[in-house]
């Protein structure tokens, strides 16, 4: 993967990206208002993009990538009726759906960089 995907794109990172972008950003407006000279501006997605896309556009744009059936099939296994549950000082929650999204970090996470090529 090294030669296919930027050392600055955080995708497929064992770790939070955004932290870093964050970070790198603060030191460059950081450095401007020292040195009084001019900056340019960043707008950041922080509309949880991996967390967003709804599994049914997944698992369209898989299929119209051709991935094979029984791949999607699994997918889709993974997928659907799948829940979380949080533990707070009561106890656990009764399952969430989780209906969009898949983590960062994971896996599944590819899949999504599939469904994000096809709209650039």
């Amino acid at each position: 993967m090294n030669d296919i995907i930027s050392k600055y794109q955080k995708v497929f990172t064992p770790y939070d990206g955004v932290v870093e972008h964050n970070f790198i950003i603060g030191q460059h407006l950081e450095k401007t208002r020292r040195s009084h000279t001019d900056a340019f501006l960043v707008w950041l997605d922080i509309s949880n993009a991996f967390g967003s896309i709804p599994h049914e556009v997944l698992f369209a744009a898989l299929k119209n990538s051709g991935v094979d059936s029984d791949f999607l099939q699994l997918i889709k296994n993974i997928h659907i009726n799948s829940s979380t549950r949080l533990i707070s000082k009561e106890g656990l929650t009764e399952p969430i759906a989780l209906l969009c999204g898949v983590k960062q970090g994971c896996p599944l996470s590819g899949p999504y960089s599939i469904w994000l090529s096809t709209i650039f």
